[in-house]
């Protein structure tokens, strides 16, 4: 990743940040180089530019995860929890029990992010280049079900119920890939309304949905089956 896509999303606070801070929170070649030795870094990517990164390391069940960042333009999007919830999976798998991570006080909406996420402050407030570092963690279950890098989130078939979540999910793919136009996307939202809420009620559009334990849906796909035959393709998927 280069220092420059991850130091993006640091620069708005910059000036709540001590110089010493910032020095250390952003991303030089040789700091780069650095994190590539001793953590995983994980990158998101859209087509060929990164738009989001999470590092993360183990030692014994502990693991730390450190340097998560999204481009400015990208935030509020899925970017952040997919980083999150990737680099948590792999620590499970390498039979992670407890996570911890630091945050600094000008990073309020990381802090909330997290706490939705699971992570709770710990009470442990370091010094980090003279401003107050706060501790958050999150401990998994042990034994064979942290051995297995037991997931979170349950499968399972959408309903008509789930129509405006599935729309949800179509809109924020093509915002995803680029299209922007409001009005554009609210005409294709019209059409598709119609024909995936008939779908899921008659059969011809069958979806599965990602749904953590707390009944919230963070992942989704389906397919539409067709009852003739196209003349370049025998079936369309359609990715939420």
């Amino acid at each position: 990743m280069r220092p420059a896509s991850s130091n993006a999303a640091f620069e708005p606070y910059r000036p709540r940040y001590t110089p010493e801070a910032f020095r250390d929170t952003t991303l030089d070649p040789e700091r780069l180089r650095r994190r590539l030795l001793t953590m995983t870094v994980l990158v998101a990517a859209e087509h060929d530019k990164v738009v989001g990164t999470i590092a993360f390391s183990l030692a014994g069940t502990e693991g730390h995860l450190r340097g998560m960042a999204v481009l400015p333009d990208r935030q509020g999007s899925d970017i952040a929890t997919a980083l999150l919830s990737r680099a948590e999976a792999d620590l499970r798998a390498r039979g992670c029990t407890r996570v911890t991570l630091d945050t600094t006080e000008p990073l309020e909406r990381a802090a909330r992010f997290y706490r939705r996420r699971g992570f709770a402050p710990t009470g442990h407030v370091g010094d980090f280049f003279g401003m107050r570092l706060h501790e958050y963690a999150r401990s998994y279950g042990g034994g064979a079900d942290a051995a297995r890098g037991a997931d979170d989130c349950r499968v399972r078939p959408a309903t008509p119920a789930d129509l405006a979540i599935v729309l949800h999910h179509r809109r924020r793919m093509f915002e995803e890939m680029g299209f922007r136009d409001a009005a554009a996307l609210e005409k294709m939202l019209e059409v598709s309304s119609t024909l995936l809420g008939r779908g899921l009620a008659d059969g011809s559009y069958r979806a599965w949905l990602a749904e953590t334990p707390d009944g919230r849906v963070v992942a989704g796909g389906g397919i539409i089956i067709l009852t003739f035959q196209p003349q370049e393709v025998s079936m369309v998927f359609v990715p939420l």
